[in-house]
């Protein structure tokens, strides 16, 4: 037989081919990727919704505990169709996990917020049967008002950051392990689970945020306006000679009424403006 001993090199190789298959923010890829590692690996499964009833803020108070489910046997699907008691379909489900006690309704939204009534659609479907339960995985709170704490079959959302750190060790199958790390830690590096974390650095760069904006947008403006015209000669045929300043720039900064100005200087005053997605590059020019 030939040597089967795994080198750093091969473990790199891994790790590119997982970035290159990855699409970051992807929250489906992610869901099914538990699921077949839970169909595959009953103690993964068995000990994810452990972690997730651990860490869900309302759990306890249900009488879930991760303690009980060290001796049963768990099993996950994704994407479900939910009903309630009238049959009629309340929704797909990311995850669902099912033991002989209890059903989980498990939503997991990355940079994505809920549809418009999501939970209470799937709290609908949990009423049909006294064992289900809803909770959702989010990367940021949600603009969207979630079920209030009374609400005896929600339990509540975790945040991704909270969880990713103690999914590291949930698969114990060496190779499967290896590869799952692998995975998390893209998905870290994309952003996907956000971070929980603030450091001085980062403080004093949103401190300077206001006056590096308006800098930045001033340079830009200044290059931009020349650098256009000079293209547009170009291209017009004129050469190089230096026409008068384009008047279709657009600038960078829009222009404010003095009331929206003295409105959003008021203190205490925060820009609730939700996060839909990674960031991306827009054109400054027309």
């Amino acid at each position: 037989m030939g040597d089967t001993t795994e080198t750093g090199s091969d473990q790199g190789n891994d790790a590119l081919l997982i970035e290159g298959l990855r699409t970051p923010g992807d929250e489906t890829q992610f869901t099914r990727t538990i699921a077949v590692l839970a169909d595959q690996d009953p103690q993964f499964a068995r000990e994810f919704l452990a972690l997730l009833l651990s860490e869900a803020p309302y759990a306890d108070q249900r009488g879930l505990t991760a303690e009980a489910l060290q001796s049963s046997n768990v099993s996950c699907e994704a994407e479900r169709y939910v009903y309630d008691r009238s049959g009629s379909q309340r929704g797909r489900v990311d995850l669902l996990f099912r033991t002989a006690d209890l059903t989980a309704l498990v939503e997991a939204k990355i940079w994505s917020d809920y549809r418009e009534n999501q939970l209470e659609d799937y709290l609908a479907s949990a009423h049909s049967d006294d064992r289900r339960y809803v909770v959702s995985i989010t990367r940021n709170v949600s603009r969207y008002r979630e079920p209030p704490q009374s609400e005896p079959r929600w339990l509540g959302s975790v945040r991704w950051a909270r969880l990713a750190p103690k999914m590291r060790d949930l698969p114990h199958a060496g190779s499967v392990r290896r590869s799952w790390n692998i995975l998390l830690d893209v998905m870290s590096r994309d952003g996907d689970f956000g971070d929980l974390q603030l450091s001085k650095d980062l403080v004093d760069a949103w401190a300077m945020y206001d006056e590096a904006t308006n800098r930045l947008a001033t340079f830009l403006e200044e290059v931009g306006h020349d650098s256009l015209a000079f293209l547009r000669a170009c291209l017009s045929g004129r050469g190089a000679h230096r026409p008068d300043r384009a008047a279709a720039f657009v600038p960078l900064r829009k222009s404010r009424s003095k009331r929206s100005e003295e409105t959003s200087a008021k203190p205490g005053r925060v820009d609730r403006t939700p996060f839909v997605g990674p960031p991306r590059v827009r054109g400054w020019w027309m």
